[in-house]
């Protein structure tokens, strides 16, 4: 199955794979989510450096060439960037959101008693029915 990244990298869909990865299952549907989880989690580690690299690109420079930080909340660093540069980044980052990446699909009924709400089912769609 295809998902877009975008959508792998969305916090919601995030939030339903550990949701997901946190439950006891059985040994054949733990095997195939760890791989699923390790590709995702992969994935999302490479957007978050490529996001914050094109941050850095687009970002307003000082005078030795150096993007200047506007905050850092400690989880996220935000970089100064004027209107135009950030229309460039959002252009950016949206094209590399389109990227379809190849997930795994694993059946509802290898889960077992998972407990999942409608919402994370909508969100995980690599898991399907038999």
């Amino acid at each position: 199955m295809k998902l877009l990244l975008a959508k792998i990298v969305s916090p919601k869909f995030r939030k339903s794979v550990d949701k997901l990865a946190a439950q006891e299952l059985p040994i054949r549907a733990m095997f195939q989510l760890k791989g699923i989880v390790k590709q995702l989690r992969e994935e999302t580690t490479k957007w978050d450096e490529l996001q914050l690299d094109a941050a850095k690109k687009w970002a307003t420079k000082d005078e030795a060439g150096k993007p200047i930080l506007e905050r850092d909340d400690g989880k996220t660093s935000y970089y100064k960037m004027d209107h135009e540069h950030m229309i460039q980044f959002a252009a950016e980052m949206g094209d590399l959101a389109k990227v379809e990446i190849e997930i795994a699909e694993v059946k509802i009924s290898e889960l077992g008693a998972v407990k999942l709400t409608t919402d994370d089912l909508v969100e995980l769609e690599f898991l399907v029915e038999d």
